[in-house]
C-alpha cells in the first residue's frame, strides 16, 4: 500500500510516492509562480491546485492508500470551494499586516 506526500511550497509543488516500506519510489515537482509587489506575496490558487492535481496524477495508482499535504508556513485563501476562490493564496512572506 503506497503513500503520497505533497508539499505546497513557495516556488514548487512537490510530491513523492512511497512504497509499503516507506522507500521513495518516484518524485515530481512543478514550479508555481509567486507574485511579489511591495508588501504583497501571493500565488494564483488555481495554479497551485492544478499543479497539485498534476503531481497526483503522475504518481497515483490503485495501490495508493494515503495522501498527505503539507506546507512549511501559513497561507490564507478565502474560498467556498477550490473552484470558487475569492482571493489568491496569500503566503507566509506577505507583509501587509506587519504594522498591525
Amino acid at each position: 500500500m503506497s503513500k503520497i506526500g505533497i508539499d505546497l511550497g513557495t516556488t514548487n509543488v512537490k510530491a513523492v510516492l512511497y512504497n509499503d516500506e516507506l522507500k521513495e519510489v518516484k518524485k515530481v515537482s512543478i514550479r508555481v509562480q509567486t507574485k511579489y509587489d511591495g508588501e504583497y506575496a501571493e500565488q494564483d490558487i488555481q495554479e497551485v491546485y492544478r499543479a497539485s492535481l498534476s503531481c497526483l496524477n503522475q504518481l497515483v495508482d490503485e495501490s495508493v492508500t494515503h495522501v498527505s499535504f503539507s506546507s512549511a508556513m501559513h497561507s490564507i485563501i478565502l474560498a467556498l470551494h477550490p473552484e470558487h476562490c475569492y482571493t489568491n493564496n496569500v503566503i507566509w512572506v506577505d507583509n501587509r499586516a506587519k504594522k498591525v
